[in-house]
């Protein structure tokens, strides 16, 4: 699909037009590529039974074929994969938690690989602080992050159905919390945080660590995590 930002749960029946019984072709033109739509044009849709058929599952198959070429194209160049494979996206994510009154009761930091992109490092960073929280019994918290977008898939879940596994790995820590709250933080309130987390790639600090002081009801501040592909 050329449309990266498709729902990969839409069925067959949502790009149908049912009034005209046919093919919905803008719907069409908007998530496919021209060679597709003719593809898909030459399939007959089924307009008296329910369709649950998956897109995603329909357009794997049809470019099998590609997909297979380009795998056979990624071998012919071994070197190639191997300077990929070397050349790793790495992220630091942090922590700092505050009680009611703002006082300073702990922090923690984390190396993280394999991050493509900065999303995938603020989620890391965030999975990061909800184990964090609850393995040190802190069942009160609010979760202040400097990230417009995961709030608004934790608060607002069915206007970002992208992100429905992050959603539910989220929402399975946070239910083990006696209480919290989610809300977008600005770095610069959050200072200490961003540069924690920016410590760990420009200062080269890998080595996970934390340092406690143990309160009942708290903050938890997550810092900006600051991701830097290596070239």
């Amino acid at each position: 699909m050329k449309n990266i930002f498709v729902d990969l749960l839409l069925t067959v029946d949502q790009l149908v037009d049912s009034q005209n019984k046919c093919w919905n072709i803008e719907k069409l033109e908007e998530l496919f590529y021209e060679e597709d739509i003719n593809r898909i044009l030459a399939m007959n849709t089924a307009f008296d039974q329910q369709d649950y058929w998956v897109c995603q599952v329909g357009y794997w198959f049809i470019n099998k074929p590609n997909r297979e070429e380009e795998i056979r194209v990624a071998e012919a160049r071994p070197s190639l994969n191997e300077l990929k494979a070397e050349n790793q996206a790495r992220s630091g994510a942090s922590w700092v938690v505050r009680d009611d009154r703002g006082k300073f009761q702990m922090h923690s930091q984390r190396a993280f690989s394999d991050t493509n992109s900065l999303q995938d490092s603020n989620y890391n960073g965030l999975l990061l602080a909800l184990n964090s929280c609850h393995a040190h019994h802190l069942n009160r918290v609010i979760l202040a992050i400097d990230d417009a977008t995961l709030p608004n898939v934790i608060l607002r879940t069915k206007a970002w159905p992208n992100f429905r596994c992050q959603y539910a790995e989220i929402m399975t820590r946070l239910k083990k919390s006696e209480w919290w709250k989610v809300m977008k933080e600005d770095r610069s309130t959050n200072t200490w945080a961003f540069l924690i987390a920016q410590s760990v790639i420009k200062g080269g600090y890998y080595q996970s660590y934390l340092v406690p002081l143990m309160a009942e009801n708290v903050c938890c501040f997550l810092g900006e995590v600051h991701w830097l592909a290596l070239c």
